[in-house]
């Protein structure tokens, strides 16, 4: 599916095609790994892959939180999946 955008974006004179950059997050930045490995008009990509494990964020956060002295953000300071969620998955 990127190949068609690449193609499209080298029509656009104001676009500079030797620096095209590919920006993906959550799944997309799984995926825009594998798309810029084949599309080598790709100079850049950004992978923004969000949570690993979703499930086992949501599984410990709440119980850990109540259990540590300053609660969430205390949480979300020592775990990244856990600051994602709150601050990206709502």
């Amino acid at each position: 599916m990127v190949t068609p955008v690449v193609d499209f974006a080298l029509t656009v004179p104001e676009a500079d095609t030797d620096r095209l950059a590919l920006i993906g997050m959550s799944l997309g930045g799984y995926l825009a790994a594998r798309a810029a490995a084949f599309e080598h008009r790709i100079a850049a990509s950004v992978l923004y892959d969000g949570v690993y494990d979703l499930h086992e964020v949501m599984a410990t956060t709440a119980s850990r939180a109540a259990s540590m002295p300053g609660g969430l953000e205390a949480l979300m300071a020592q775990n990244t999946m856990a600051r994602w969620v709150v601050r990206n998955g709502l």
